[in-house]
């Protein structure tokens, strides 16, 4: 994958769906990508009460929605709401990649796989 892009990502899930069947829950962290969450400070969006209300849905989060897979979202700077997926982030950072020195990504995603 070239990069971590909205689409990319709707890639790889469909990938995983069509491979392990439908999942009942996806954790994730705060990307934009799966949970647009506005701030005031922004510089890209203008606020007004109108838009504060409601909530914008990602295209990622509605197709999880279509599909019944829970995205469940945390307040921002909460690392310990996202303990799950920081977990396994740190596991393959810290042990898995040094475990296995391999040449390619390739090879890599196979071992990660068994």
């Amino acid at each position: 994958m070239d990069s971590d892009s909205s689409y990319n990502n709707m890639l790889v899930l469909r990938e995983a769906v069509e491979k392990y069947g439908i999942f009942p829950i996806l954790y994730s962290d705060n990307d934009s990508k799966f949970k647009l969450i506005r701030y005031e400070g922004s510089c890209f969006f203008t606020y007004s009460e109108e838009t504060l209300v409601g909530e914008v849905i990602t295209e990622i989060h509605r197709a999880l929605l279509e599909l019944g897979i829970t995205l469940p979202t945390h307040p921002p700077d909460n690392a310990k709401a996202k303990g799950k997926i920081e977990r396994l982030f740190r596991f393959i950072q810290e042990r898995f990649i040094s475990e296995h020195r391999t040449k390619n990504l390739d090879e890599l995603n196979l071992e990660l796989e068994k």
